[in-house]
């Protein structure tokens, strides 16, 4: 499971690369082209906060697994919404895909909200996945 998760992760950033690299106004800005990685990057350091605080404050049994696993799902979610706020202040004010009729202007809160969309929809999925696999709900 774990190589499957490294894959997607790797495989949505490396099409966020080049799709981001179809915009002018992203490869011109210094360091908006990087957006995609400083995400991973972010997301590297909000998990060691997060495991720091899932096992220094509590001691992990048999009992309380879950909840704590609950909690570090939960952790991670707002910690990531505050460090992206911080990431969207490398683009550009407003960027471009496309040409012509087609384009598409888009500005760093509509890219905030896209990464929101999918951060909080995990955590919905995490939620709705436990509720359905853990022993501590019927009808499991």
């Amino acid at each position: 499971m774990g190589a499957d998760l490294f894959g997607s992760l790797a495989e949505s950033t490396c099409a966020a690369l080049v799709v981001g690299s179809t915009s002018i106004e992203l490869i011109t800005t210094n360091d908006a082209l990087y957006f995609p990685l400083m995400i991973t990057a972010a997301g590297i350091i909000v998990s060691f906060i997060t495991q720091f605080f899932a096992t220094s404050f509590v001691k992990a049994t048999m009992e309380n697994v879950e909840t704590i696993i609950k909690w570090q799902l939960i952790n991670s979610t707002v910690l990531m919404s505050g460090a992206l706020i911080l990431l969207i202040q490398f683009l550009p004010p407003q960027f471009k895909f496309g040409e012509g009729d087609a384009a598409i202007i888009v500005t760093p809160y509509q890219a905030y909200a896209c990464v929101m969309c999918g951060l909080w929809s995990g955590l919905i999925i995490g939620w709705v996945t436990e509720l359905y696999t853990s022993n501590q709900y019927s009808p499991v």
